[in-house]
């Protein structure tokens, strides 16, 4: 694969398409073990105050405290991302795979952070360790579509995005995912028809129109693009973005 090209559907792969898979499909985990409710809730809203640290450090005591258990150390994995430090992330779940009673979801997790951190070779062989076990997993089915996509392998990443159709139909994630699949495999008209639904749906999330926005503007639609997007990209960078996407490799 060309490099240039590589680097350059990497950024739109990663700017919207797995934004939108990886943020809106995110597990919802309730952690155990903490020293009280209390603590738990403390937690919870030092994250939605912002205060990551304090969050990563009631975290990291409920992740030591219950090696067996998976959702603790998801927890304290995303905290880490979240803080900014990826690799610690990682670290965390690889080394409690053989120590939670699941490992599933930490090889899910570990896929998230293979994607992100622009391996997804590696991502994929953790998709396919979750789908062995859970073949209708559709966080898994979609995320591997996302690794696929950034391996060029477009055509099997659309596979795996109809078959979670299935189970969501007009879910707005899979579509967008879907629609710039097709974009970067040089299909931009039928990645407008994907998308078509999503226009006039209100409650779209933000990531998800600026992914839209990128379509509309490969098929020269300036205006509805920037539309869409609203202020997530200008019009600008959606033509540039769309340009990248549809440049002849």
């Amino acid at each position: 694969m060309n490099k240039l090209r590589y680097t350059a559907n990497s950024a739109i792969v990663l700017l919207t398409l797995v934004l939108a898979a990886c943020g809106s499909t995110s597990r919802d985990v309730t952690v155990t073990g903490f020293s009280g409710e209390a603590s738990q809730h403390v937690a919870q809203a030092a994250e939605e105050s912002g205060d990551v640290e304090l969050a990563g450090q009631i975290y990291a005591q409920a992740a030591a405290a219950n090696p067996s258990d998976a959702a603790a150390q998801l927890r304290y994995a995303d905290a880490l991302a979240r803080g900014g430090d990826i690799a610690a992330a990682g670290d965390l779940l690889r080394s409690r795979l053989a120590t939670v009673s699941d490992p599933l979801p930490l090889r899910d997790g570990l896929g998230s952070i293979y994607v992100v951190t622009g391996e997804p070779a590696r991502a994929v062989t953790e998709y396919d360790a979750v789908l062995a076990a859970k073949p209708n997993d559709m966080r898994a089915l979609v995320n591997k579509g996302v690794a696929l996509d950034l391996l060029g392998r477009h055509g099997d990443a659309q596979a795996l995005y109809q078959k979670a159709l299935a189970f969501a139909p007009g879910d707005a994630t899979i579509l967008n995912d879907m629609a710039l699949s097709m974009l970067l495999a040089g299909h931009p008209r039928e990645a407008e028809q994907v998308v078509a639904p999503l226009r006039s749906q209100p409650d779209v999330a933000p990531r998800i129109r600026a992914g839209v926005g990128v379509v509309l503007a490969a098929n020269g639609d300036v205006d509805g693009a920037q539309q869409m997007a609203g202020s997530q990209a200008s019009a600008g960078q959606l033509l540039a973005l769309a340009g990248a996407a549809t440049a002849p490799h």
